[in-house]
């Protein structure tokens, strides 16, 4: 499931009468279409949203009001249940930041730093320095293995390494 800037997780507290008592509410917590888990609470009773709702590539921001995220719910304390809630949790996605190393350069900056969100593909930059030859991007500071801008996907801050040398005649 591939999401844009924000993500929702729904928590809704409806009234489904037919199979509770008529003071239990259930609480659906929702990621996207999928159901995470469900919780049964009391009316009168306090309810703590969950803190730890992370999603993989995303940074948990609030709990809002509503799925527009412009009404911020003052969550820092309990809620107490006295009728249907529905609490929508704001995401943003991580920035990470790739770095572009320039070794066997005399270049008067010899890293590059780039910033990019979670999951894309780095940019295969070219630099050209005057008298000096790119051999290429490594994912190693051996030089060993180049990097694959088409397949991999940037998921942590990264180093990418550049081989330089003198011109080939």
């Amino acid at each position: 499931m591939k999401f844009r800037n924000a993500l929702s997780l729904i928590i809704t507290i409806p009234c489904l009468a037919s199979c509770l008592q008529s003071n239990e509410r259930k609480v659906y917590l929702n990621y996207g279409e999928n159901i995470i888990r469900t919780e049964i609470v009391k009316l009168g009773q306090e309810y703590t949203p969950p803190t730890n709702v992370d999603a993989e590539g995303y940074n948990f921001v609030a709990w809002y009001l509503n799925p527009a995220f412009s009404s911020i719910a003052k969550v820092s304390s309990p809620i107490t249940i006295t009728e249907d809630v529905y609490l929508y949790a704001k995401y943003d996605i991580k920035k990470l930041i790739v770095t572009y190393e320039c070794h066997g350069t005399e270049a008067y900056q010899d890293k590059f730093l780039v910033p990019i969100d979670y999951g894309q593909r780095a940019i295969n930059i070219e630099p050209r320095f005057v008298g000096i030859d790119f051999k290429g991007w490594f994912e190693d500071k051996e030089f060993k293995t180049k990097y694959d801008f088409i397949n991999s996907r940037i998921t942590s801050n990264t180093t990418i390494y550049g081989l330089f040398g003198k011109p080939e005649p």
